[in-house]
């Protein structure tokens, strides 16, 4: 969980330090990845609202090939954070099944991390 606090940490930073407007999507992305690691549904759908505006704003700026697989990275954490918008039923803890589906890398440079999740994970 350290690692994911940090990861939204690392995303806060990139935000407000000027990161290049044409590459935010991939930071509203990665939020969502997080919130979605940590079960915080509500938090994911804004982040990936965020992601889709910050792509749909700037995809003049981007080659064909880049912008289709983002809107293929979106389009899985939409599915996992479920199609109709649906949560995990009261009681459920949604962390184990992402857990068996996500990680954190550590990227070259030692200060970066991000989430990764290898397949759709539906809640619930």
């Amino acid at each position: 969980m350290g690692d994911l606090a940090s990861c939204l940490q690392d995303i806060e930073m990139a935000l407000s330090s000027g990161y290049p407007e044409q590459l935010r999507y991939k930071l509203y992305e990665r939020r969502a990845k997080c919130h979605l690691l940590t079960g915080s549904f509500d938090k994911a759908r804004t982040a990936l609202s965020q992601a889709k505006k910050s792509l749909e704003a700037n995809k003049s700026k981007l080659e064909e090939k880049k912008q289709s697989q983002a809107k293929k990275s979106l389009k899985e954490i939409s599915e996992a954070i479920g199609k109709d918008g649906s949560r995990p039923p009261e009681g459920a803890d949604a962390r184990p099944a992402l857990a068996a589906a996500a990680r954190v890398d550590h990227l070259p440079d030692a200060a970066a991390r991000q989430p990764v999740l290898r397949a759709a994970v539906r809640p619930g």
